[in-house]
Parts: structure tokens; sequence; C-alpha cells
């Protein structure tokens, strides 16, 4: 009976922590779906030389993100502090766009990683057609702050499902 009474921690431990979200791969080697949780760090339409062209990059130190936030052609604010031994970033750029009314949404708070890949799904808000919109040189773009964790291809999603930028890590 004692044997017993010691393994229940154990199974209590997996009950709550082996979900099947999480999975007993933390790192996703084996295939599984695995959701995280992630923070806009940074929003705007004008991202300056920093987001010229459409872009998805993983910033994962202290300098990267400081090489980015600096290229944005005015002061936002002070570099958003992350915790790089657990935290990294991504940047997501629309590219430079002629009018206004483009805007990336980011609006769920979760990634997928799928094996390899990390999978960002957002809103890809582009104005309609004939629309009259100011002519103004926008750049939007995002800093999403997400957990450290293994992968090798990005992929952004729009709200469609339409594949709009791949990266690598």
């Amino acid at each position: 009976m004692t044997g017993r009474r010691r393994l229940w921690p154990l199974v209590l431990a997996c009950l709550v922590g082996c979900t099947p979200s999480q999975g007993a791969d933390p790192d996703g080697a084996s295939g599984q779906q695995t959701t995280l949780r992630a923070d806009v760090l940074f929003s705007d339409t004008y991202c300056g030389s920093a987001a010229v062209y459409p872009k998805v990059a993983w910033l994962g130190s202290t300098a990267a993100l400081n090489q980015v936030f600096d290229r944005f052609d005015r002061s936002p604010g002070a570099t958003p502090a992350v915790d790089f031994s657990r935290q990294a970033v991504l940047f997501i750029a629309m590219g430079q766009r002629p009018t206004a009314g483009y805007a990336l949404d980011f609006a769920n708070g979760r990634v997928q990683r799928q094996g390899e890949t990390l999978e960002v799904r957002l809103g890809w808000r582009e104005p309609p057609a004939g629309y009259r919109l100011a002519q103004v040189v926008t750049t939007p773009c995002l800093l999403i702050e997400i957990p450290a964790v293994s992968f090798s291809a990005l992929r952004v999603v729009d709200q469609s499902g339409q594949v709009r930028l791949t990266g690598r890590r």
C-alpha cells in the first residue's frame, strides 16, 4: 500500500501537467501541435525603415530587439523589457504601403507550433479596393513576445488562411 501512495503524486502531476495542448514533448519534436501564449509588445502602422519590406524575423536577444526598435525612425518609447532566457520576440512587418488603411492585428494571443514550424495567425488588414484614403506611406508592424521554444521555420497566416510570410529561425 505504501508504494501506491508514493505513485499518486506522480500520477496527479502528470494529469495536471501532461495536457493534450502541452504534451509530454515540450520541444514539439514529435510533430504534435502545441499552443503557446503570446503577447503584443508593440504595434503600429508606421514602423519606419525597420519595416519597409514584408518580413517575419525571430529576435532572440536584447541586441536584436534593440536593432529593430532603433530603426522605427521615431521614438516609440523605451525598448520593451524581455527576459530572453525564457522568451523571444517575433518581428512581423507588412512592408511599405501607399495609403492609410493597412494594419496588422494579433488579437488571439496564441501561436501554434507543429513539429519544426511555428505558425502565427493574425489579421492582415487592407483597405477595400476603390476606397478613398489618405495617401501617406505606412509600414505596419508587430512585435510579439512568445516563449523561447525550438523550431526552424516561421509561417504567418492571415484571417482567411492565406500564408503571407515565411521565414527561418
